[in-house]
């Protein structure tokens, strides 16, 4: 027991050995195991060694209430722990459970009033199945007419200005689309691509757009790594370009690790081993991390055996 407990105990150090920078992205959900107690699981998407990476956060008992308090204690205590600061939260993924995204005592709401910048997502998977089993039909068009009036415009630079001048004549509110969709996500996949509508980036960061689709080196480096490898090592010689490249990358857009977590615990947590602690954390931590303990240190400080 005492060299599991050892093993934990090196997976911590290596796991916060390194602060996450800039953003980093938690996303959780609650589940109730075989003996009726409610688990909280946590996951952590973030930037590291130059790449994005995912991690098994921590995983707590909700021992009363599953409440947006309850939940909020528990990740807030373990942030002060750990010394992790909500400033660097660029986002945060729940299931659409009133606790999760309730708009005004939800724990997504608690969240943005630690962390203004951070992103609410709902689940992907939750909303998908909401969305197939609820959208009418009409509304269905409606979206899918909205969507091809969009990408019309944002194709091309002559459409694009044009629908800024119709703007102005009709003495709207606003002169051009919101930059994302289609533009954001294509200039996440490939900043050199030479179709893309180069007046739909923002103006902060055109100059600097034009500066990494010039550079060699960058484009060189884009053709051997993965997308998100290329934008973590950008960002000390591209800051702001890179900054929104990692915005998309970085929050997860389900809740997935979790679900795949709680099957980890059904299967630990049987019927026949009901009697497990309340809390689980450190054989979740076990199960579902993916940094190895430090095996040679461990065996170097347990004290050998004498001979008889």
């Amino acid at each position: 027991m005492n060299g599991v407990l050892k093993a934990k105990d090196s997976i911590e150090v290596d796991r916060f050995s390194s602060r996450v920078q800039p953003y980093w992205k938690p996303h959780l959900d609650e589940s109730t195991d075989v003996s009726s107690c409610s688990q909280l699981l946590v996951f952590v998407r973030y930037i590291n060694s130059g790449d994005i990476k995912d991690e098994f956060l921590f995983c707590s008992a909700l021992e009363t209430t599953t409440k947006a308090d309850d939940v909020m204690e528990k990740v807030s205590t373990f942030f002060q722990e750990e010394d992790l600061q909500w400033e660097n939260v660029c986002g945060v993924c729940t299931d659409g459970a009133p606790a999760m995204l309730g708009s005004k005592s939800g724990f997504q709401s608690r969240v943005k009033k630690l962390a203004p910048q951070a992103k609410s997502i709902h689940c992907m998977i939750h909303r998908s199945a909401l969305a197939s089993k609820t959208l009418p039909a009409s509304l269905q068009d409606v979206l899918e007419s909205l969507i091809k009036i969009v990408n019309y415009i944002k194709t091309k630079a002559l459409n694009t200005r044009l629908f800024k001048e119709l703007c102005k004549d009709m003495n709207a509110d606003h002169e051009v689309l919101l930059f994302y969709t289609a533009e954001q996500e294509a200039l996440v996949r490939n900043p050199f691509c030479t179709e893309l509508d180069v007046s739909s980036i923002p103006d902060e960061i055109q100059d600097e757009h034009l500066d990494l689709r010039n550079d060699s080196s960058a484009r060189d480096l884009f053709k051997v790594k993965s997308v998100t490898q290329f934008w973590c090592g950008m960002y000390q010689s591209y800051s702001k370009i890179s900054m929104i490249a990692l915005r998309v990358l970085v929050p997860f857009a389900s809740t997935y690790l979790c679900e795949a977590g709680f099957s980890t615990l059904v299967n630990m947590k049987t019927k026949n081993r009901n009697r497990l602690e309340l809390d689980v954390g450190d054989d979740m931590r076990l199960s579902l991390t993916n940094v190895r303990p430090r095996i040679s240190k461990l065996v170097a400080e347990m004290q050998h055996q004498a001979s008889h």
